[in-house]
């Protein structure tokens, strides 16, 4: 597995961590720096679990399994990688109104909600790309760099131009996943 493959990866995955912080940003009456480093911690908190997750669940006996007789050409995990491609457009497709109104306190149990619920995708991926022998810091520092430079972003670009993007960051989240499996087929 090349290095852009794994570039493109985790570009696929910090872009629907884009995508929410988006929405948080074009809540917010004012960013203070305060608020994006509590995010910050948060989602990456939320990010080591994951990937410390993945990489455990891989490591062990279904996961060796899956290694040695599901995983030749690195098959398994593009089928891995895919397959969260299409959870991602499932999850971008629902019509769901959103109510676009000023958030002046941060509610912190909805914060962990939501960082937890985008580290599933983090999950996903760190189990695929350990069946496919990437190590652990490389997954760790991929995860984090990508979260804070999302969560920084997404919050100054919600704050600019409202929710209005999300669903457009989500698909380009969604193809570049399944271009990334593609590719690892190939």
């Amino acid at each position: 597995m090349t290095i852009l493959i794994l570039v493109l990866i985790s570009i696929g995955v910090s872009l629907d961590t884009f995508a929410l912080m988006v929405t948080q940003g074009s809540l917010m009456p004012k960013i203070k720096f305060k608020t994006v480093l509590s995010y910050i911690g948060v989602f990456s908190l939320w990010q080591i679990i994951a990937v410390l997750g993945g990489n455990i669940i891989a490591k062990y006996p279904l996961g060796l399994y899956i290694k040695e007789t599901l995983n030749k050409d690195y098959i398994f995990s593009a089928v891995l990688i895919l397959v969260l491609g299409g959870l991602v457009i499932s999850k971008t497709s629902k019509k769901t109104k959103f109510l676009e109104r000023r958030m002046d306190l941060i509610d912190f149990r909805n914060v962990h909600y939501l960082a937890m619920v985008t580290s599933l995708d983090t999950l996903l991926v760190s189990f695929s790309l350990t069946l496919s022998s990437i190590g652990l810091t490389i997954l760790m520092i991929f995860a984090l760099v990508n979260t804070t430079i999302s969560i920084v972003l997404g919050m100054y670009a919600g704050y600019a131009f409202g929710y209005e993007i999300k669903n457009k960051l989500r698909y380009l989240s969604a193809t570049i996943l399944i271009i990334s499996g593609i590719g690892i087929i190939i």
